[in-house]
């Protein structure tokens, strides 16, 4: 009797760990559905705000490589000794530079300039294809960091302000690459 009332009790510690199947276990489809549903009403009124928060991310973005573009023909010029030009069209700029041979240094004459330094005249895409500059232009800095409009060799640059305006195709939000007379660059 002994060894049965054992057996009992050990059965029945065993009893308790195993999982009992129960007809109110799990979820019923109605209830999943009603969650999928509060989901997706959920992120549809999300989907505008990320849309937003994308394009303007967009935005800075090209900005911020437009300024650093600018900023890198400024840096070329004042270490070259020779005036750089870059061209800013809707999506894209382009540097040239004059090649500096000879000894002493000189700059070439030749306008437009051939070539940027590196061996091409590189096409270089700034901006998302969201967001455009509206006043395409091109600038010349000096080699003493000044900026001025593009001249050709051997004239006299006037020094002047640029605004380069930067503006979502979908949206309404705009920002401006200013860049002084100085050569100083910033976004507003």
């Amino acid at each position: 009797m002994k060894a049965i009332r054992n057996h009992r009790v050990s059965h029945r510690a065993t009893d308790c760990l195993r999982p009992t199947a129960s007809p109110e276990a799990g979820f019923k489809l109605m209830e999943l559905l009603v969650v999928v549903g509060i989901v997706m009403i959920i992120a549809a009124a999300a989907l505008p705000s990320i849309s937003t928060t994308i394009s303007n991310m967009h935005l800075s973005s090209t900005a911020s490589s437009l300024a650093g573009g600018l900023q890198s023909a400024r840096y070329l010029a004042i270490s070259t000794g020779c005036p750089v030009q870059i061209t800013v069209s809707a999506q894209t700029y382009k540097a040239a530079a004059p090649t500096v041979s000879g000894t002493p240094p000189a700059c070439s004459t030749t306008y437009p300039y051939p070539v940027y330094p590196t061996g091409g005249n590189p096409i270089i895409q700034y901006a998302s294809s969201d967001v455009s500059c509206t006043t395409p232009q091109t600038v010349q800095f000096n080699p003493n960091g000044t900026v001025s409009a593009a001249t050709a060799p051997g004239t006299t640059p006037t020094q002047t302000t640029f605004s380069f305006p930067l503006a979502q195709l979908s949206g309404t939000a705009i920002k401006t690459v200013n860049v002084s007379g100085i050569g100083y660059v910033s976004i507003q």
